[in-house]
């Protein structure tokens, strides 16, 4: 995906619940890795750099110093319950990313 065509850039705010932009709520790898929705909850809200496209947002890609090294964000489900912890839910993605990748190796 060539994002010097049609993208542009803009910034995120990260925050408890994901990584807020226009009416929509993110997540991405990155961010589950890094924890950064447990950061915000603590030390509070910050924002981010990104690439969109303006004309479709169902990803936004946090910028980076490299892009061969992307970091695509996708949205959180609306429908999710406002009960559920959804970091309960990101840590639960992760390990299993990490089962997957781990037997990979195997």
């Amino acid at each position: 995906m060539d994002l010097s065509k049609g993208w542009v850039s803009g910034e995120a705010v990260v925050t408890h619940a994901g990584i807020a932009f226009r009416s929509d709520v993110y997540t991405c790898g990155l961010a589950v890795k890094e924890r950064w929705f447990d950061k915000a909850r603590s030390e509070g809200m910050w924002k981010v750099r990104i690439k969109y496209d303006p004309v479709e947002t169902s990803t936004i890609h946090i910028e980076a110093e490299e892009w061969s090294e992307r970091h695509i964000c996708r949205p959180i489900p609306a429908n999710m319950e406002p009960s559920y912890d959804r970091n309960q839910y990101f840590i639960h993605m992760q390990r299993l990313k990490d089962q997957r990748r781990h037997m990979k190796y195997r």
